[in-house]
């Protein structure tokens, strides 16, 4: 290469060079247009929300002129989550330069009640130790139950064994029904106007109306009894 052609190269280069100035985004910037997105997705949420990145997102080079922006796509699915792919768009006007997927892990802490021993299932709602802790619901499939709402405690109990620390869920309970299997019961002997009440312990389960096995206090054998109220058996002759 003669010196006359270096010449013309390094001038060329020389009057190119402000059209060719690069832009950079950096992961940063990436990163807070996601969180932004997804904070202002979940204005409604009671509790807290943290998000972190996961990984960082690199450097991307954006080259040409114009002014850089970055816009955030909406996600799909349950929010929130434990992990999350937000897609972000780099735009130059009305064109888009790049899409870049910024991952972020997700806790959500809410004050929810907690089992603070590991019960066995159908143990009656109202016999379980609860209290009220600080737990990360991102993830969850339903949210806490509200206890407060369910009205008398001793109307339900656990539908599966629970362990220490895990937050009550409504699905964990379910309805009792009105006598249980060795519950203890008020079994009611009626024969004309003569009624007497003693107490007895309940074979099986049965709701209202329907024909249980009781034993009365004291008694080798069962009975049939007829459920009458919740908690309540007789027998009528």
């Amino acid at each position: 290469m003669n010196a006359a052609t270096r010449i013309g190269i390094l001038l060329l280069a020389t009057l190119s060079a402000p059209c060719l100035a690069a832009q950079t985004v950096s992961g940063e910037q990436l990163l807070a247009c996601a969180e932004a997105s997804l904070r202002e997705r979940s204005e409604m949420l009671t509790g807290r929300l943290e998000l972190s990145a996961s990984p960082m997102p690199e450097v991307s080079s954006i080259p040409g002129e114009g002014e850089v922006r970055l816009h955030a796509l909406t996600v799909d699915g349950a929010w929130p989550r434990r992990r999350v792919g937000v897609p972000v768009e780099i735009r130059r006007g009305d064109r888009v330069e790049q899409t870049r997927m910024v991952w972020l892990s997700v806790q959500w802490w809410q004050q929810v009640p907690v089992y603070v021993v590991d019960v066995r299932s159908g143990t009656p709602l109202n016999a379980l130790a609860v209290r009220i802790d600080e737990v990360d619901m991102a993830g969850s499939t339903e949210p806490a139950a509200a206890l407060d709402a369910l009205g008398a405690m001793d109307n339900w109990r656990l539908r599966r064994t629970v362990r220490a620390g895990e937050p009550v869920v409504r699905s964990d309970l379910i309805l009792r029904p009105a006598v249980s299997r060795e519950e203890a019961v008020r079994l009611s002997l009626r024969q004309g106007p003569v009624a007497l009440t003693v107490p007895a312990i309940a074979n099986g389960e049965g709701e209202m109306g329907q024909w249980v096995q009781v034993r009365a206090e004291g008694a080798e054998r069962s009975v049939l009894a007829k459920v009458v109220a919740r908690g309540e058996v007789a027998i009528e002759r």
